[in-house]
């Protein structure tokens, strides 16, 4: 019997050719498949999860000529086995089989024009009929489930001119209905992995504006028979959940909101999920209920998508919420005509103006996600004021009244602030025009946080009298930012004191900030915007002599950070270089002494 637990032995040599390593490839994956046709009794579940998995790190690159590409037969011959295992709780091997499952499937219909695998799929589905008809239940078939749970979408969508689809269609929605039937007549069925996948089943018929002419008609027949069904099905849960001593995990949670999604409208469905996902969902859950809502909200206009999330009132900034917000707003269209979209621009508002107020940092996490999307996606929802309020909610977050944050999620955080601010800078450059009075507290916050404070001062405070203070969620000592935190200030900077010729194309013949009244005026408008934004970057270079004073930089940070510090160098005029060393201490004009003999003598090359 094969074996999945291979000693750690170093081998030989590595010299294979690139062909040499396809054959090795393709060897693996048809010995795991020989493994699971043996059918060995003496085969156990964590044996065939690791010969799974092994199958699906393989097959994460096509291999057209392995035997489970190129023969339909084994697909099949592994989902029997499955069926064949002890009704225990498989659910890893389950979900492994499904992706395996997804990753042959998805690209051969994709590439159904070539002959051969126009082959498969004709035989794949002549397989499918002939055990569809001998079948009356998935119960005890569930791998059997899983093999037409993940096809029957793939055939509609992609080989609905196959011949056999419409058969394997309708006779899988008969065999779903008496499973669900029998599933329903006893209430701790529901409890079990095949309920799951009898729910997920339903949910993964593809929506109709996805489908050809061809099987729209056959699909509404039968998804109005699955309506009804997952209304049936949903009615059960409750009376189960009304018992106390059931309780349902997540991935059950997960099912019955698909199935919610078929039945419910669209503020319902909102106020369900926040209900059913009060502490929100990991990543690869959230990514299953995201279609049915998504399916749903895409139904309705914006405004009323904006409506269906501000009626949640304080439920829109919860974990839930934000994740639903984040959805909505990408699904959100731009104004057309010139009309406003005032619902829309409220929902934005609300992740905006919230973000230097969130103390859960999943819930900022998904309000940066949504502000993002915005600021890149979707600029006509955007205002003035929206840009306003949030640079002021950024510089807010950096303070030392922002929110008692984990500082063990400091650079994730910063990271973000960054990001954030960077697109502003680059999208939304016109907005801040003569508002650079909000942004300067911003750069000298966010260059405030790069800094270590020095150990047994009592009150880090420079000559200028400002104080070396971070932000709560910010521990520089125990978790301080890094190289990558300090590269993406640089971004900023370098956004901002070295724009294009696009995102300055606003600017044509402002003021005049040549040195003369007899200067030509510029006509150049990057000149014309590095002149204005000469006057306010000396804030920046002054905080930074200032800070020098006040803590210390990692060797790496100071790496990642001074290539920004050139580049607002060299954006800044010498009139105004000697205006901004005039107003230092003595002790930062030291500072800036130096930090402007390295500028002039080239060191700057080595940060490069």
């Amino acid at each position: 019997m094969l074996c999945f637990n291979p000693s750690p032995r170093k081998p030989k040599s590595l010299s294979l050719s690139p062909d040499g390593w396809v054959r090795q490839r393709e060897l693996i994956i048809n010995t795991c498949s020989d493994y699971f046709r043996a059918g060995s009794d003496a085969q156990q579940v964590p044996s065939m999860e690791k010969a799974m998995v092994l199958m699906i790190r393989l097959m994460r690159v096509s291999n057209n000529t392995a035997k489970i590409c190129s023969n339909p037969a084994v697909l099949w011959d592994i989902a029997v086995r499955i069926d064949a295992l002890p009704d225990s709780d498989n659910t890893t091997l389950l979900r492994f089989f499904e992706r395996l499952v997804e990753l042959i499937l998805v690209p051969i219909a994709k590439m159904q024009s070539e002959t051969r695998y126009r082959a498969f799929l004709s035989d794949f589905t002549e397989m499918l009929l002939s055990a569809l008809e001998t079948l009356s239940s998935y119960e005890r078939h569930i791998g059997t489930l899983i093999l037409l749970k993940v096809s029957v979408p793939v055939l509609v969508q992609h080989g609905d001119t196959l011949i056999g689809t419409s058969a394997v269609v309708h006779r899988h929605v008969e065999v779903l209905r008496a499973s669900a039937a029998a599933c329903l007549d006893v209430e701790e069925k529901l409890l079990k992995p095949i309920s799951v996948h009898l729910s997920e089943a339903v949910i993964a018929l593809p929506a109709d504006t996805r489908l050809s002419s061809r099987m729209l008609h056959l699909t509404l027949l039968q998804r109005s028979c699955l309506t009804l069904l997952a209304a049936d099905v949903v009615d059960q849960y409750k009376s189960l959940l009304a018992d106390k001593k059931y309780s349902i995990n997540d991935q059950q949670k997960v099912s019955l909101f698909g199935l919610h999604a078929l039945t419910m409208s669209p503020s319902e469905l909102f106020q369900y999920g926040l209900s059913l996902f009060p502490s929100g969902l990991p990543p690869l859950l959230y990514a299953k209920i995201r279609n049915p809502f998504a399916d749903v909200m895409s139904n309705i206009a914006d405004e009323e998508k904006a409506a269906v999330a501000l009626a949640s009132g304080a439920g829109l900034l919860s974990v839930t919420g934000s994740q639903f917000v984040e959805i909505i707003v990408k699904l959100l269209r731009p104004p057309e005509d010139g009309l406003e979209s005032s619902k829309a621009r409220m929902l934005l508002d609300e992740p905006l103006s919230h973000l230097s107020s969130l103390s859960n940092p999943r819930t900022l996490d998904n309000c940066f996600v949504c502000v993002d999307v915005a600021l890149q996606d979707k600029p006509s929802l955007l205002i003035q004021s929206s840009i306003e309020t949030l640079v002021s909610q950024l510089f807010a977050l950096t303070c030392p009244s922002a929110p008692p944050l984990p500082t063990d999620l400091a650079k994730p955080i910063y990271s973000n602030m960054c990001n954030t601010l960077t697109l502003i800078i680059s999208l939304h450059r016109k907005s801040l025009h003569r508002r650079f009075h909000i942004l300067l507290p911003l750069l000298e916050r966010l260059l405030t946080c790069l800094y270590i404070p020095f150990h047994g001062r009592n009150n880090n405070t420079s000559s200028s009298g400002s104080k070396l203070s971070h932000p709560p969620w910010l521990d520089a000592r125990e978790h301080p930012l890094a190289r990558q935190q300090a590269a993406l200030f640089t971004r900023v900077l370098t956004t901002l004191c070295e724009p294009t010729l696009s995102s300055v194309s606003f600017y044509h013949h402002h003021h005049n900030h040549s040195r003369g009244k007899s200067s030509a005026p510029l006509t150049d408008p990057i000149k014309q915007y590095r002149a204005y934004t000469s006057q306010f970057m000396t804030n920046v270079l002054a905080r930074y002599c200032s800070l020098q004073l006040q803590g210390t930089l990692d060797p790496k940070v100071r790496t990642g950070l001074m290539p920004g510090i050139w580049s607002v160098m060299g954006t800044v005029e010498v009139e105004h270089m000697r205006a901004m060393r005039a107003g230092l201490g003595q002790a930062e004009r030291e500072v800036w002494g130096g930090l402007f003999e390295d500028w002039k003598g080239g060191k700057k090359r080595k940060f490069e």
